[in-house]
Formats: C-alpha cells, structure tokens, sequence
C-alpha cells in the first residue's frame, strides 16, 4: 500500500477514536448534546487538517505528529493506569468507561507512529 493510502486509512481510523472519545465524553461525563457535537466538530475538523496536511507530504506536520504520538502514548498510558486502578478499586462502569478511552489513544498514537515511521510513508515526506 502507498505512502498517501496509509495515511489515508491512519486518518479514518483517527475519525473513530474521536468519535468514541466523544461519545464516551457525553455518556458518562454529562458534556451534554451541544458540548458534545461542538467537540465532536472541533475534533473531526482537527483531524481532517492534520490528514490532509500529513497527506500532501508536510514534514514539519509529521514531525510534530511523530512527537505528540510519543507524548501522547506516555500521558495516555498513566491516565489508563490511574483510571484502571479506579476502576479496580471501585468497580464502577464510570470508571471502566473513563479507561477506555486513553487505552483508544494509546493503540491510535502507537498505531499513528508505526504508520509514520514506514519506509513508504517516509518517502512520502522526502
């Protein structure tokens, strides 16, 4: 698979861990439907930009992806750790659902980095 159709397909699954974020958010936080929609708008427009600039082959945009993805893995797993050890200790669905969510982002980030850093899609930003 090329360069552009892995960061297409890295961008797609992006949309869905957005949207599970999202939906999570309104479920068992109470953002409400207006705070979730707006989110949901700010964070698939966000997403959208990042795809098409990473798409056209931006270096400084993969750069910056390449170090929020390791960042984002480091701050991601401790919120997962911390919210698993509340859920262990409670047993709470709140609580369960609240780990779900930086586990997502943690697999996203791990995923966004092993795309970023193949050799097709390193050519791309050549």
């Amino acid at each position: 698979m090329a360069g552009k159709e892995q960061i297409e397909k890295l961008t797609k699954k992006w949309y869905g861990a957005t949207a599970f974020a999202i939906l999570v958010g309104f479920l068992f936080l109470g953002s409400g439907l207006i705070g979730a929609a707006i989110g949901l708008a700010v964070s698939i427009g966000i997403v959208f930009f990042i795809g098409r600039k990473l798409g056209a082959g931006s270096r400084g945009m993969r750069t910056f992806c390449l170090a929020m993805g390791v960042l984002g893995m480091a701050m991601h797993g401790f919120a997962a750790y911390r919210f698993g050890t509340s859920f262990l200790a409670t047993r709470t669905l709140n609580d369960l659902a609240m780990a779900a969510s930086p586990v997502v982002y943690v697999y996203m980030n791990a995923a966004s980095l092993r795309v970023l850093l193949r050799k097709d899609v390193r050519s791309l930003f050549a």
